[in-house]
């Protein structure tokens, strides 16, 4: 899709003249952001969503573990395993 728009915008088939609306996340890479700026495209970034640990997800992967019968190897510092 990036590649659409820079095509685009260089053959003159989309004029730009106000930001691109560039909604992502706050782990985001910053690939796209250097590909337009180097582009000169101007765009408006919106961090949209936040990607945030699960505090219940030791506990529900335990869980799993124990009613599956998995017997894996313990990882990290915490009791959660992997089958």
């Amino acid at each position: 899709m990036v590649l659409l728009l820079l095509l685009c915008v260089e053959h003159g088939k989309i004029p730009i003249e106000l930001p691109l609306l560039y909604p992502s996340g706050n782990m985001r890479r910053e690939t796209l952001a250097d590909i337009l700026g180097e582009s000169g495209i101007p765009y408006h970034l919106v961090t949209a969503y936040r990607t945030v640990e699960n505090p219940q997800l030791t506990h529900t992967l335990d869980a799993i573990v124990a009613t599956t019968g998995g017997g894996g190897q313990q990882v990290g510092k915490n009791s959660c395993t992997v089958s």
